[in-house]
């Protein structure tokens, strides 16, 4: 059906998106176009919907994970465990039981709760969140008994005797849901940073095989035919960069990339990456290596579609001033945007480690917009700088040391965000009448053409004097 709720017959699909919904007549295919006629059957969307519950994940730090737990004794059993580390009388909560794994295969009741944990009440979760297994406790609490009556949308279990079983089915469960206390601020924010740093974890856990160099000269040439294939931006240029390890003397900062000026004519553009420091112990240096899904976006930002791209357009630019002056906020607010840019465009197919090397980037540089502001207020020490990168931004180590190091002389490190911030904001703003998404090749190209100002003169250029605030 089409936007209104119609039931049309025919579709157009043009690069991966639905061109045309209506009727045949009113298609005129070009001779080449393939046609699939499906004699009359529905046509569903692809339903895919790839995506991960970082706070369920974390909230089940807080209480007993049933997922592996193979008959009802043995839940009961770490009921009876959580019990005796409890006050009297606090809830015990946990989630992940599926008695289609147990013995028998039947539900379980609320009397082997009520022996486990007598006096606490008890709510645990099915691992697909339909059904809650409460003790005798909690139904009190909730003022559940034989009498009553199974809420809209929802089934309070009974036996022979209509007694209640303990099981609450879909919306039953809110009876007692609304009873549980959340956990502490202080508790959930440390379950949270837990489950941050097992993500990071996981991602990171998987290094280049030869290293980063190596690792990143491979990435490189899909990085471009990702931009070529999806027609994110135009490339003015077959010029390559080059990929090497660090000159000893400037090793401050894990990547970076050196670009020839204007005026440099037959130099190469080099994309350095620093080893780690030698005098580090043998894990902070083992840490300090990127992990493939972090070294991917480092990639993206140091060379395509980041600096080494914007670079090749900015030489070109048709100004004189755009070629010569290229602002802090501009190319490294360029760099990053293009992170977030190509994750969204598909890059990594909604893989979800991936992504997570994106979002590390962008966590990266969340702090050093922090730090920078406190460390140039005077209200942050260097060593608080260092520990917001280690805690906050969840970096090892030697990078945490580097970043706040860096901050020292680098205030401007805050543009990475900035000026990620006002591109995209310039981008959706320019954008919204021209097709969206669709239009974002033509939105890099006039955004890279004017060189390197200042984004908020290069938003009054593409959209007039009375653009509005750049942020």
């Amino acid at each position: 059906m089409d936007a209104a709720g119609s039931v049309v017959d025919s579709l157009v699909i043009r690069e991966g998106r639905v061109a045309f919904a209506g009727r045949r007549r009113d298609i005129n295919p070009a001779p080449q176009e393939p046609t699939l006629d499906l004699g009359g059957r529905a046509v569903l969307p692809g339903l895919v919907d790839g995506h991960g519950h970082l706070m369920l994940l974390a909230r089940a730090r807080l209480e007993l994970n049933l997922a592996t737990a193979g008959s009802e004794d043995e839940i009961a059993r770490m009921v009876a465990a959580a019990a005796a580390r409890l006050g009297s009388g606090e809830w015990i909560t946990g989630r992940g039981w599926d008695q289609t794994r147990w013995p028998g295969q039947r539900f379980p009741t609320r009397a082997s709760l009520d022996r486990a944990a007598p006096g606490h009440p008890v709510a645990l979760i099915r691992v697909d969140g339909h059904a809650t297994w409460a003790s005798g406790e909690a139904l009190t609490r909730a003022g559940i008994t034989r009498h009553s009556t199974d809420p809209q949308g929802g089934l309070i279990a009974k036996d022979r005797n209509g007694e209640p079983t303990g099981i609450l089915i879909d919306l039953a469960q809110d009876i007692i849901r609304g009873l549980i206390p959340a956990p502490s601020e202080e508790r959930f924010d440390q379950a949270v940073r837990a489950t941050v740093a097992e993500c990071l974890a996981i991602a990171n856990a998987r290094k280049p095989p030869d290293g980063p160099v190596l690792g990143a000269r491979e990435q490189l040439a899909g990085l471009k035919q990702f931009i070529v294939e999806k027609k994110l931006v135009s490339i003015p240029s077959d010029e390559e960069a080059l990929v090497d390890e660090s000159p000893p003397f400037n090793r401050w900062n894990l990547a970076y990339i050196d670009i020839p000026g204007p005026y440099e004519k037959g130099l190469p553009s080099t994309y350095y990456i620093s080893p780690p420091d030698p005098s580090w112990t043998a894990e902070e240096q083992a840490e300090y290596l990127p992990g493939e899904k972090d070294l991917l976006f480092i990639s993206v930002h140091e060379v395509w579609p980041g600096h080494f791209l914007q670079f090749l357009h900015s030489n070109r630019s048709r100004s004189r001033f755009g070629q010569l002056f290229v602002g802090y906020a501009f190319a490294e607010g360029w760099a990053h945007y293009t992170e977030e840019m190509m994750w969204d465009a598909g890059l990594g197919d909604g893989d979800p480690t991936t992504h997570i090397g994106q979002l590390s980037n962008a966590l990266l540089r969340n702090a050093r917009y922090l730090s920078a502001i406190g460390l140039h207020t005077g209200s942050m020490t260097v060593a608080e700088s260092e520990q917001l990168f280690l805690e906050k931004a969840f970096q090892d180590p030697g990078n945490a040391r580097q970043q706040a190091a860096r901050g020292t002389f680098d205030p401007a490190y805050l543009n990475y965000t900035l000026g990620k911030l006002m591109i995209r904001k310039l981008r959706d703003d320019w954008t919204a009448s021209r097709g969206g998404p669709q239009a974002w090749r033509a939105f890099h190209d006039e955004f890279l053409s004017y060189g390197g100002p200042p984004i908020p003169l290069v938003r009054k250029a593409m959209l007039g004097a009375e653009s509005g605030p750049a942020l």
